[in-house]
């Protein structure tokens, strides 16, 4: 409410030309570090390719912990924890806009797509603890934060992303379709993370540069910045009229 307009009519845009400089969107405070085992994450994202011979497609992700993304190979939607994975058996639609979750915990690990659950495997595991090298392991969304030849953003989506949402609880399937396209309240319990992408190329809210950056709406408040900033064509991360 009372926001500028332009907030309302803009979503992010991403891509990666080149090995290891991936454009992305880093919340380089937030090492969520109360994320175990019991993890919601979703994101409205319209990917422009979803296959290739030498890359996978990042939604968001932890070095070292977890990874949502599009593998290149298949086109699937993949939640990893880097020792269990579970896949979609499914290609994401490119060119359409799809609401994609992972719900991680309670004895399993399931993906949604349209909050319909496409896929669930039994889960047993828990993320890596942040500790030591990992304390740098921020939220990236748009890239997987790799280490070598050093950190550096890699996997880069490809296509729109307009919201994201990471919670420390495992949500039921109802929960997930009764907020899914609904705007949340930044008080909303567990709620870690929550960016919605529309703040714009004029906007200084987060703190950063007039539009190098995203508010995180969740009482976190650890706002995102661009890293990667490629002004070659296709120039990216950049802002977008929202379709």
């Amino acid at each position: 409410a009372g926001e500028p307009t332009v907030r309302q009519i803009v979503e992010l845009y991403l891509s990666q030309n080149a090995r290891l400089s991936a454009s992305a969107m880093w919340f380089s405070g937030s090492s969520l570090s109360t994320l175990t085992n019991a993890i919601t994450l979703e994101a409205h994202v319209k990917p422009v390719r979803v296959t290739s011979s030498f890359q996978d497609f990042t939604i968001m992700s932890q070095k070292s912990r977890w990874k949502l993304y599009i593998t290149g190979s298949t086109g699937e939607l993949v939640f990893s924890d880097f020792g269990t994975r579970v896949s979609s058996s499914i290609a994401i639609a490119p060119g359409v806009w799809s609401h994609v979750a992972a719900i991680v915990g309670n004895g399993s690990a399931s993906l949604y797509i349209n909050q319909q659950n496409i896929a669930s495997i039994a889960y047993t595991g828990t993320l890596h603890t942040i500790a030591g090298a990992l304390t740098g392991s921020h939220l990236v969304v748009g890239a997987e934060h790799v280490m070598s030849p050093g950190p550096r953003p890699d996997n880069g989506f490809r296509g729109f992303i307009f919201e994201t949402r990471v919670w420390k609880t495992v949500k039921s399937a109802a929960q997930l379709s009764a907020s899914a396209t609904n705007t949340i309240a930044s008080s909303s319990a567990n709620l870690l993370h929550y960016a919605r992408f529309n703040d714009g190329p004029s906007s200084t809210r987060h703190g950063q540069a007039m539009g190098s950056g995203t508010f995180d709406h969740s009482s976190t408040a650890i706002h995102g910045q661009f890293q990667n900033i490629r002004t070659i064509l296709p120039a990216a991360p950049i802002w977008q009229p929202n379709d």
